[in-house]
């Protein structure tokens, strides 16, 4: 027996020949006097035969200098008897020896008192048998160096049992490998401790395992940085449990992953909680489960967000419970995808917060909400949030009111302060709802008084009765307000009263929506002068109509401008192939398309209550025709039924017209006209109570 006095003197190279099976000799003694160099000499195979009583006395120094293959050999029962001050000498490419069998040595005092550089050497086997409760011994720093792909061997015992002061050292990297089953270890206490940059780790298969009763500790940081794809696990009973704290953490683009099915779990704390910003992540299918009561707790802002789309999806029960202070959120796009029946379901006091968003009304939404709320609607927004609706929408909803309204609207005794939409529905006090025969009359002040956007809403049997004279008061900016449904309408007389200035203000639509007969009976002195951008909005039968006086008193520069524009607008047409007609009869025999220079029109318009019909008939094969409204034009609404599949009873209004042949014809199309003007024109087709199918249908072709 060597005595403890002589154990300093061993050396590492007569240590490495003691046989293994002598090696169960060495003592506590012994191994706690060895020179620390000389514990360099102990090998793989000699540790399997050391008592495990001694590793209580191995020092840090000792342990140091084992080479780290000695520690392959290395048992459990050998393991867990290091003594914790030992520990701090056990390096990261000695623990990466240990087999994953004997790692179910660990004990936390040892695991805490590691060197946490050290900690870099645990493997994945290593680390699922790793008793539980020795988890509790990894320090923050120790934790944060372990290698992340060790995490996948991580169970969910072990990570509940990491202590809270410790789990800040959690990197992402390591999160995003903890298996999903193994999430269900995560405590609150953890949660609430987890370093927020960390969060980014997780993933979807992983929050679905979080327990519910975890996500209030959720804080609006860690939130904010889990990723938007691992929203996509989220369960409705996961959401239902974020604390109003942790929503304001809430992104958009998380909330765009969140499923559809998961929104049943949505609580009013949490839109009263979100970002305004994170409400722009709604998508429309995701607005049918969201429950409605909690639209009681909407922002304003929030709404302000939400994408067009999703709006499309908002449902009656939604909009019921909607703040009415927070209606003044919803923009112009989102109301314009609002489904009509919906939109109806809005109280008068929720519309009225939503002066900003008028613009975005369509003309459907607008009937129905007339004829929802009568004059409660029509007054409800100023002259000014009425002046942003878009052409195209006033045109079409002019088209669809009912021959029935439901109310009078009293002619009121100054047009100062009337909107578009009440000029559009207005009828004379005394005339019944029931009758489309209107009696209004304006006299020459008419321009003077009503606001530029007001023009918009002059109905085709109003304006025949404004004087001729009024229209020398015709502003630019009226101008730009003229619809083509009124310019159809309007008599040369009435033309020839309108200001230069005004003239070239007209929509490229109006314009065009002039009869060519008209426009040949203009002053010549007005033709001439005309805006050199003017001659290109003009199709091809306008600027044919034009007389040799008017061209001949154009200036040079000007006779240029209808030159170069009459070239281009004109030039679709082909002499003897094909002409473009004004109707194409639904039997067209094979062959050339012919064009009649003579064309007898007449049109009628069938409007009910939510949907107006347009029919032309034409004596001809394929023609065109340039009709007029003459001086002498006749309202007069009468009651008749047609049959076609089934008999439907209707109210048809007649508008007889003169009509006037131009020459040529047109067959150019809609050529010189912007997109908007096409809009507006195509907007003419569907029909009103005051538009001649006829002339529409010479403009649109």
């Amino acid at each position: 027996q060597i005595p403890s006095s002589a154990a300093p003197g061993l050396r590492s190279t007569q240590i490495s020949y003691i046989a293994p099976a002598s090696s169960s000799g060495w003592t506590p003694i012994l191994i706690g006097n060895l020179a620390a160099a000389a514990c360099a000499g102990f090998t793989s195979e000699q540790f399997p035969y050391l008592k495990p009583n001694i590793f209580s006395a191995i020092t840090a120094s000792c342990i140091y200098n084992v080479p780290s293959t000695t520690f392959a050999g290395l048992t459990s029962p050998q393991l867990s008897s290091i003594n914790p001050s030992a520990a701090s000498g056990i390096r990261f490419s000695q623990i990466s020896q240990i087999s994953a069998s004997s790692s179910t040595g660990w004990v936390a005092s040892v695991i805490n008192a590691l060197d946490s550089a050290s900690c870099s050497g645990f493997l994945v086997n290593q680390i699922t048998n790793i008793p539980a409760s020795s988890f509790a011994g990894f320090t923050s720093s120790c934790l944060y160096n372990i290698p992340s792909v060790s995490f996948q061997g991580l169970l969910e015992t072990q990570l509940s049992s990491i202590s809270n002061s410790s789990i800040y050292g959690l990197r992402s990297s390591q999160i995003s490998q903890i298996p999903a089953n193994t999430s269900t270890g995560w405590t609150p206490d953890l949660i609430a401790k987890l370093d927020s940059a960390s969060c980014s780790g997780f993933l979807a298969q992983q929050i679905s395992y979080i327990p519910n009763s975890t996500f209030p500790a959720f804080s609006s940081s860690c939130l904010y940085n889990v990723p938007s794809t691992a929203f996509a696990g989220l369960l409705p009973t996961q959401l239902s449990k974020i604390s109003r704290e942790g929503a304001q953490g809430f992104r958009f683009s998380q909330i765009n992953n969140v499923p559809p099915t998961t929104m049943t779990g949505w609580t009013g704390d949490l839109f009263s909680s979100i970002p305004s910003a994170a409400c722009s992540g709604f998508t429309n299918q995701q607005f049918f489960y969201i429950p409605a009561t909690t639209f009681a707790n909407i922002s304003s802002s929030c709404i302000y967000n939400f994408p067009s789309s999703a709006c499309s999806n908002i449902s009656t029960p939604q909009v019921n419970n909607i703040p009415v202070n927070s209606c003044n959120g919803f923009s112009q796009n989102c109301v314009r995808q609002i489904p009509v029946p919906v939109i109806g379901n809005f109280t008068l006091a929720q519309l009225g917060q939503m002066d900003g968003a008028v613009s975005g009304y369509t003309s459907e939404q607008l009937a129905h909400l007339v004829q929802t709320y009568a004059l409660g609607f029509v007054n409800l927004y100023s002259v000014y949030a009425l002046s942003f609706s878009a052409e195209s929408v006033v045109l079409q909803f002019k088209s669809l009111i009912p021959e029935t309204l439901p109310f009078i609207f009293p002619t009121p005794n100054s047009l100062t302060n009337i909107s578009w939409l009440q000029f559009a529905l207005m009828v004379n006090s005394t005339t019944t709802s029931s009758s489309m025969k209107f009696s209004l009359t304006f006299d020459n002040n008419f321009f003077l008084i009503i606001n530029a956007s007001t023009t918009m809403g002059i109905r085709g049997d109003q304006a025949l009765t404004i004087p001729s004279a009024a229209f020398v008061n015709l502003t630019t900016e009226q101008a730009l307000y003229l619809l083509p449904d009124t310019a159809l309408v309007l008599s040369s007389s009435q033309f020839l009263y309108i200001h230069l200035s005004s003239f070239n203000k007209l929509l490229s639509a109006s314009l065009n929506a002039i009869s060519p007969s008209i426009w040949s009976s203009l002053n010549p002195p007005l033709i001439a002068s005309l805006g050199s951008n003017t001659f290109s909005r003009l199709n091809c039968s306008i600027l044919e109509s034009f007389t040799a006086e008017q061209i001949e008193q154009m200036s040079t520069q000007n006779r240029q401008n209808y030159t170069a524009a009459k070239s281009s607008n004109c030039a679709a047409v082909t002499t003897g192939s094909s002409t473009t007609s004004a109707s194409t009869t639904a039997s067209s025999t094979s062959g050339s398309t012919t064009s009649s220079s003579s064309t007898t029109s007449s049109s009628s318009f069938t409007s009910t209550t939510g949907s107006s019909t347009a029919s032309t008939s034409t004596t001809g094969s394929s023609t065109s025709s340039a009709t007029t409204v003459s001086s002498s034009s006749t309202i007069s609404s009468t009651s008749s039924t047609t049959s076609t599949a089934s008999t439907t009873s209707s109210t048809t209004q007649t508008m007889t017209t003169s009509t006037t042949t131009a020459q040529p014809v047109l067959t150019t199309g809609k050529q010189g006209l912007s997109k908007k003007d096409k809009i507006l024109i195509a907007a003419l087709v569907p029909g009103g109570f005051v538009v001649i199918a006829a002339v529409v249908a010479v403009i649109i072709v």
